[in-house]
């Protein structure tokens, strides 16, 4: 379908776009966790449209269709209390003469998640149409509109990721295929709900271009074999046990082994908090109701989140760093087995297995309800805290295959086989057939590149059968499976056949470039006729390109622009499968990012406004908005009048400053209650208020009560919230935020000055005494903040860069991080240390290169001779992690936010004035021969070019390529003698 149309940034009440439309929902599911719905109404056309537009917007996600077509898919994430309206135009609509209908499928999750925050279930719809016949079509949701549960949906289903919702475990037994049809029989459904639109009260039109989207195939087969007996593995499955809805239970079962075996651990998983209990010693427990989630939920009704089904709820698996604590001893004959699991009535059961400490290797232990071998049943259960245990009854003989499937895919023997021919390209070919896979047969693919979106497939088989698959960013070269759970994550999904051909296609989108599926339980072979990934991406037109004769800047951008597109959607996201979160930290970096590649900041704006309006004067702004993460990041939040005025200068978008200045104005409010005598920023509550400025200072650093990079930042906070100030006549306010920094300056030379180190000091413990550690993280801040005179500055740089080709690693004693890698360009090249930037980006991007195709949250240059060349996986050397990155996405753009510099420094483009309405160009080649690159401008049409070739006198000819009407001031500062500027001027 044609994408929905653009609009401002201009907010209105919800009756501006959905005047006499209600908002609708099934009443008693407004709260309900992952709640899927489907909405029917059918409406009557008498002839073609010719125009109209339909308006749509939802609490969460929802999917459109018309006639059984698919329309699209939305709305943008927003806060609560706000809505983004998409807008589609009604002459591309399918509707036709006569009768029709329309068909929503909705999603509201109602949780805490990085990404958005909780919100009351409902959409609302309004079309508008004129038909040729020259009568109006209007159509409004309401009570006439039809709902019912979407139960193909199971419920409850596995989180799977804290801060990211569910997996998707569909039954298509329970979803009729013409659900969609207008002929579909409805009559029987619900009529909706009028519900609050209190979190839909205010809206906007779409400020962001909707996403496009293409085909992406799998490309090579990868693995191939069947998994063996499920001999080992235990547990419930709570959908296929007859279970009373209690909020705690205790289960019990008896373990068989033939031997004694003294060294064993356990494997277990649970969404909840949980404790295993083996022989009556405690060998495993799984959080506190309340850990690790509560202080993350903002002002969000805290009370109504319980465990860690509905919190934040870190899960704990034990991994090779946890086994000490989940190690057990069984004794020959039985052993008794006993889990906990608190709110036991909100989660989808729990399993586990043991496994030989040694090997790896799941032992095949029986388990049984009685200690008899011949005993068919497998649990007892009981409330706890009572006597009475009953036996567990399952709705399957089997229940083995109905468990929580990323830890059977985990857990499972598997026997690899050759691949067939004709596997690679069975989808690419569409031959008559598919893939056929038998029961308990596997297949692992490649995808054609990394992909973000929608997966969708064709397949049959018998009814009941099981299908499971899985979409991941790593294949681990030295293991034997794509991992099922990676970074946290549970990655597997269930389809479970209806016995006719059914087309699933995900309603949450997903990430990655490996594919598993594999078939857990048939009765006969299943066929999958269709297999590809839906993939999305940002609708830009323009692209940037950058290449000049070194590969590894060329890398640099390649892959930066890869990783900083597969993460830029309704959010700047700092990764698109793990958090899927927007951060203020890492889109200041993105703007910059977006800036050079796309030359499209409407994301960068709607960011700003969304941050802005969420710094109130009583609290520091949160690290993640929209969202429904409630802790702040101290630095994250004073960048805000940093990023406004870069905005400003690269868009020359005055309007946006009067709309966002009350942001500043409440962050200067509330930091002057954090300053001591001194005029130090001493943020309180520091597990709330977190100070990052960068990765690798976590327990270094950042750690300090009082933070010498902290009052850095905060003095360059000050200095531009003053620009910003003066530039709408405020003064007295530019006037006393410039005094208050001056001041604070002066102060950090004062105290935190190492004279005989020629360095800054990283900050002051709490006895009100200087650290003595220095270290690069914190003068690299220093630089960019302009806090040291001169002369202190080019002793710094002595101490950075011994030479320009020869940087102090010893100062990054806790290895680098990717975030400051941008701000230590910015801080490098503004004095025009050219050298010395390309020879930190050839030593830390150049070593990472070689191992990854994405950007890791951190790297250590050390490890690149550990490492093979190409290797696309968890960094490992001997086995054992040896990367801090492998805890977190690889996916991160804001690891390589120097790419901009590569514009502004490099090629020398910088705008003079506001907008680039003229140029300042001043050249910062290096030692680089030839070059070719061109950057879309901000709300232009046109690029600027720069190329670079060598000339007869030995030098470089360097030539930049700009409108007409865009004035340049040039300079030749920094190019030697033999080199030569020229300017061409476009049409």
């Amino acid at each position: 379908m044609p994408p929905p149309r653009l609009g401002s940034f201009t907010p209105t009440v919800r009756y501006r776009y959905f005047s006499g439309a209600e908002c609708i929902w099934k009443r008693e599911l407004v709260h309900a966790y992952n709640c899927h719905l489907i909405f029917r109404k059918r409406f009557d056309c008498d002839s073609p449209i010719f125009a109209g537009e339909l308006r749509i917007t939802a609490s969460d996600t929802y999917r459109l269709f018309i006639n059984g077509q698919f329309v699209g898919d939305g709305p943008t994430r927003s806060e609560r209390g706000q809505a983004y309206v998409d807008h589609y135009n009604a002459v591309d609509l399918p509707i036709s003469p006569g009768e029709n209908v329309i068909v929503v499928i909705a999603l509201n999750k109602y949780l805490a998640e990085h990404g958005q925050p909780p919100k009351d279930g409902a959409i609302a719809l309004a079309l508008d149409a004129h038909c040729s016949s020259g009568c109006a079509l209007e159509l409004r949701t309401g009570k006439d509109w039809k709902v019912r549960i979407a139960d193909w949906y199971r419920k409850p289903a596995p989180r799977r990721f804290s801060p990211i919702g569910f997996n998707e475990h569909i039954d298509f037994r329970k979803a009729g295929q013409d659900v969609l049809n207008l002929r579909f029989p409805d009559t029987h459904w619900e009529s909706a709900d009028v519900v609050d639109d209190k979190h839909l009260a205010q809206c906007y039109p779409r400020p962001t271009p909707p996403f496009i989207y293409n085909h992406i195939f799998p490309k090579a087969a990868l693995r191939w074999g069947k998994t063996g007996s499920l001999t080992g593995m235990m547990g419930v499955a709570r959908h296929k046990a007859e279970l009373p809805a209690a909020s705690q239970g205790r289960f019990k079962t008896w373990v068989y082994a033939e031997s004694n075996i003294n060294d064993a651990y356990v494997f277990f998983g649970c969404d909840n908090h949980a404790r295993v209990i083996v022989n009556g010693e405690s060998v495993w427990e799984q959080g506190a109701p309340d850990n690790q989630f509560r202080q993350h939920l903002s002002t969000y009704e805290d009370a109504w989140y319980q465990g860690m089904f509905h919190g934040h709820g870190i899960r704990f698996e034990p991994n090779a760093a946890d086994r000490v604590t989940s190690r057990c001893q069984l004794k020959a004959g039985w052993n008794e087995l006993v889990v906990d699991i608190d709110f036991f009535d909100k989660c989808y059961g729990f399993e586990l297995t043991f496994c030989d400490t040694n090997s790896n290797q799941r032992l095949p232990l029986l388990n049984r309800a009685q200690q008899a071998i011949d005993e068919n049943n497998t649990w007892l259960w009981r409330v706890a805290d009572t006597d009475d245990w009953q036996l567990l009854k399952n709705t399957s003989e089997e229940i083995r295959p109905y468990l929580e499937p990323s830890h059977l895919t985990e857990w499972d023997y598997r026997e690899k086989t050759e691949i067939p021919e004709g596997v690679d390209t069975v989808f690419r070919r569409a031959e008559d057939g598919g893939l056929v896979l038998l029961p308990g047969q596997f297949v692992e693919y490649e995808l054609e590149a990394y992909a973000v979106g929608f997966l969708k497939m064709n397949l049959s088989g018998p009814e009941g059968s099981i299908v499971e698959f899985a979409l991941s960013e790593r294949n681990d070269l030295t293991s034997d499976r794509i991992s099922p759970i990676n970074n946290g994550q549970w990655l597997v999904e269930r389809i479970t056949l209806s016995g006719n051909e059914d087309q699933y296609t995900g309603l949450e989108r997903r990430g990655g470039r490996y594919l598993s599926i594999h078939v857990r339980k048939a009765r006969g072979p299943v066929i999958i006729t269709t297999l590809m990934m839906r993939a999305m991406r940002y609708n830009n037109e323009r692209m940037g390109e950058f290449t000049c004769s070194d590969p590894v800047l060329n890398w640099m951008w390649k892959i930066g622009y890869r990783t900083t597109e597969l993460s830029t959607f309704d959010l700047s996201e700092n990764c698109p499968t793990r958090e899927m979160a927007q951060s203020s930290g890492d889109t200041f970096v993105r703007t910059h990012q977006l800036a050079c590649m796309w030359g499209d900041l409407r994301v960068s704006e709607k960011a700003i406004r969304e941050f802005a309006a969420d710094q109130l004067d009583n609290r520091w702004g949160r690290a993640m908005v929209p969202s429904g993460y409630g802790d702040s990041i101290v630095d994250f939040a004073l960048l805000l009048p940093i990023w406004i005025w870069s905005h400003y200068q690269i868009t020359g978008g005055e309007a946006l400053i009067p709309d966002v200045f009350s942001g500043v104005r409440n962050l200067f409010t509330y930091a002057s209650k954090f300053e001591d005598k001194r005029g130090y920023l001493i943020p309180m509550e520091r597990s709330r208020n977190q100070v990052y400025l960068d990765m690798k200072l976590a327990d270094a650093v950042r750690q300090l009560p009082n933070v010498a990079g902290l009052q850095a930042y905060y003095v360059k906070s000050l200095e531009h919230g003053a620009l910003l100030a003066d530039m709408l006549g405020q003064k007295p306010m530019a006037h006393q935020w410039r005094a208050k920094a001056k001041n604070l300056r002066t102060r950090i030379n004062e105290d935190f000055w190492a004279v005989n180190q020629a360095l800054y000091m990283n900050g002051e413990d709490g006895n009100g005494r200087i650290c003595p550690e220095t270290g690069a993280a914190t003068n690299y801040i220093m630089l960019w903040a302009d806090i040291p005179p001169a002369d202190r500055a080019t002793a710094m740089l002595k101490q950075l860069f011994p030479a320009a080709d020869e940087e102090n690693l010893n100062l990054w004693p806790d290895g680098e991080g990717v975030y400051l890698k941008h701000l230590m360009a910015d801080a490098l090249l503004k004095r025009g240390c050219c050298y010395e930037a390309l020879t930190a980006w050839r030593g830390f991007y150049g070593s990472m290169m070689n191992q990854m195709k994405t950007i890791p949250e951190a790297w250590d240059r050390s490890w690149a001779d550990k490492l093979p060349t190409e290797y696309s996986s968890t960094p490992s050397a001997n086995f054992s992690t040896v990367s801090p990155a492998s805890s977190r996405s690889l996916v991160h753009p804001v690891g390589i936010g120097a790419m901009w510099h590569l514009m502004t420094h490099i090629c020398g483009i910088k705008p003079a004035k506001p907008g680039y309405r003229e140029i300042h160009w001043e050249p910062m080649p290096g030692d680089l021969q030839t070059m070719n690159a061109r950057f879309p401008l901000v709300n232009r049409e046109e690029y600027v070019e720069i190329s670079i070739e060598p000339n007869a006198q030995g030098g470089r000819c360097i030539t930049l390529s700009c409108p007409t009407d865009i004035a340049v001031e040039s300079s030749n500062r920094w190019l030697a003698s033999n080199d030569y500027l020229g300017i061409q001027r476009n049409a």
